[in-house]
C-alpha cells in the first residue's frame, strides 16, 4: 500500500480556524513557484550537507522574494527518490509566513518524517522537491460538496479531526464515500461517522516541483 502524506494537523482552537477560514487565497505564479523551489532546495543543502540553521527571513532576501510568498499560508514540502514517497511535512492553517514553511517543511520531510531514516547528503541529487500551497480552507454544510481529486478535505467530530490533501483519493483509487469513511478511521472515529454530526472543511492546492 502506498505511504500517504503526512501533515501537521493537531486539535487547534476554533479562533486557529476561523483565522484560516478568513484568510486570501495565495495565488502563486510559475516564476514564483521557481523562487519557491530554490528556496527549498537551498534549505535542505543547508541542513542536510552542512547540518546548518537555516533564518528564514535571511534566505527569503537572498533569494529577493516578494511580499506575495511572505504572506501567511498553508503548505507542505514532499520529497520522492525514483518516484516513490522519501518524505512529507506540511501544515494546513496558514500558521506562518510562506517562504517560512517552506523552508521548515522542507527540512522536516528531510530530517524528521517519522516514517522514513533522514535524508543524507549523497541523497539530494536523485531527489524530486515539490511544493504545495494550499487554499483558505471553506467550510461546507454536507459532505456530498467534497469532490475527489479536486478538493482537500478535513473532518472534525466531538474533538477528533483528520485530513487528507486532494491527491490522495486518487493515489488510493477511492470515491467520496470510500475517501470519508478512511478519513473518520483516521479521526480515530468509526467508518460511518462521517455521515451525521461531523464539519467539513475543503481546500485545494496549487504545487510545483522539480528534480533537485
Amino acid at each position: 500500500m502506498m505511504k500517504m502524506k503526512w501533515f501537521s494537523w493537531l486539535l487547534l482552537p476554533w479562533w486557529m480556524i476561523s483565522l484560516a477560514l478568513a484568510q486570501e487565497s495565495v495565488e502563486v505564479s510559475s516564476q514564483e513557484f521557481s523562487l519557491l523551489l530554490a528556496v527549498a532546495r537551498h534549505a535542505l543543502t543547508q541542513g542536510v550537507v552542512h547540518q546548518q540553521q537555516v533564518d528564514a527571513d535571511q534566505v527569503a532576501d537572498q533569494f529577493n522574494l516578494p511580499a506575495s510568498l511572505r504572506r501567511p499560508a498553508g503548505s507542505f514540502v514532499t520529497l520522492k527518490k525514483n518516484g516513490q514517497l522519501r518524505g512529507c511535512i506540511g501544515t494546513i492553517l496558514p500558521k506562518q509566513p510562506l517562504h517560512q514553511a517552506v523552508v521548515n517543511n522542507a527540512l522536516l520531510a528531510a530530517l524528521r518524517d517519522s516514517r522514513f531514516s533522514p535524508v543524507e547528503a549523497h541523497e539530494l541529487a536523485s531527489l524530486e522537491v515539490e511544493v504545495s500551497v494550499l487554499s483558505p480552507l471553506q467550510e461546507v454544510a454536507e459532505p456530498e460538496a467534497f469532490q475527489p481529486g479536486i478538493h482537500g478535505v478535513v473532518m472534525s467530530k466531538a474533538g477528533h479531526q483528520a485530513v487528507y490533501l486532494p491527491e490522495v483519493a486518487v493515489e488510493q483509487g477511492w470515491n467520496r464515500e470510500q475517501t470519508l469513511s478512511h478519513l473518520s478511521v483516521k479521526a480515530g472515529l468509526s467508518p460511518d461517522s462521517w455521515q451525521s454530526g461531523s464539519q467539513f472543511f475543503l481546500f485545494t492546492s496549487q504545487h510545483a516541483g522539480e528534480h533537485f
